[in-house]
């Protein structure tokens, strides 16, 4: 500093600026220098350390973690929250209460939410508390062998019970048997309606298949010729119905996408904000090719699954 003078005005600057809240133009007025005087002497008072700062982790949250892996993924918003059980039901059941706070605090009166289906999002929707009045709209027709709690409709239901909006179940199953079933599913009233909204969907919530055992109720649905079909293609994830390679592209298998019944890739990635929820290590690789696909806006998970996405 030039003198004791300058010290003492840059102290006091900085003081009212950061800790009470006062404007330049206040303290310009205070001091009687000018404005850009005032900017000077805060900037000087944070480059000679009169002033420091602290930034202090909150609870529920790992920032450095949740930083890393969204520049690593290359996705806009990651939160990875630290989960304490060791049984993947327990953890998911977690990851689901973390996530059910940061889904009810995006949303706002009037707006149109989107939900696919899956065990994890069956924790979000359990640990949802009264949101604001918004509409649910079901993203994927029904699979036949899926447990009722964790199914879309089920899922869609629950939801719509905890706000003052409307509920748009799809009566559908997700894949019709034939491409001209599916297209006489489609035309039908109530569920042409449902299908209609997917355009203006402002928010969603999906879960992630992995292709590698058991974990993707979309995978279990196909039968076995699409399966391998798929397989050979390299499929290793889907979110909804939309089949992702490893790098994130998108994947056409003759056999689904002209049957099933469901939100199309174009319609996914025009919701402006979709956030998915996943945790498991085993599911590295299918939460990396959503991530890279562009249809993610947010991931949620935990920080174990975390640490096998940045390694």
């Amino acid at each position: 500093m030039d003198s004791a003078l300058e010290a003492l005005r840059a102290t006091t600057a900085a003081r009212r600026y950061y800790v009470d809240g006062a404007t330049k133009s206040a303290i310009a007025d205070e001091l009687r220098v000018s404005r850009f005087k005032v900017a000077r002497l805060i900037d000087r008072a944070v480059k000679d350390g009169i002033i420091t700062f602290t930034v202090r982790e909150p609870a529920g949250v790992q920032v450095e973690s949740s930083l890393r892996l969204a520049a690593h993924l290359q996705v806009p918003e990651c939160v990875v929250v630290p989960t304490a059980a060791e049984a993947p039901e327990r953890r998911r059941a977690e990851l689901g209460a973390a996530a059910a706070r940061i889904v009810a605090g995006l949303l706002e009166d009037g707006q149109r939410l989107g939900i696919t289906w899956g065990r994890t999002l069956r924790a979000v929707v359990d640990a949802l508390p009264e949101l604001p009045k918004v509409d649910v709209v079901q993203l994927v027709g029904g699979l036949a062998q899926e447990p009722l709690a964790s199914g879309p409709a089920d899922l869609v239901r629950a939801v719509g019970s905890r706000t003052a909006g409307r509920a748009w179940v799809l009566h559908a199953p997700l894949l019709a048997d034939t491409p001209g079933s599916a297209r006489t599913l489609r035309a039908e009233t109530s569920i042409a309606a449902t299908l209609a909204l997917y355009g203006g969907t402002d928010r969603a919530v999906v879960g992630i298949g992995s292709w590698r055992g058991d974990g993707s109720g979309l995978r279990s649905a196909l039968p076995a010729a699409v399966q391998t079909a798929c397989d050979d293609a390299g499929v290793v994830a889907d979110v909804g119905t939309t089949l992702l390679a490893q790098d994130g592209s998108v994947l056409e298998v003759p056999g689904l996408s002209d049957r099933a019944i469901s939100v199309t890739t174009e319609e996914l990635r025009s919701i402006p904000d979709v956030t998915a929820v996943a945790v498991g290590e085993d599911r590295a690789d299918a939460v990396r090719a959503a991530c890279r696909s562009g249809i993610v806006h947010r991931l949620v998970t935990d920080h174990r699954t975390a640490e096998a996405l940045l390694g």
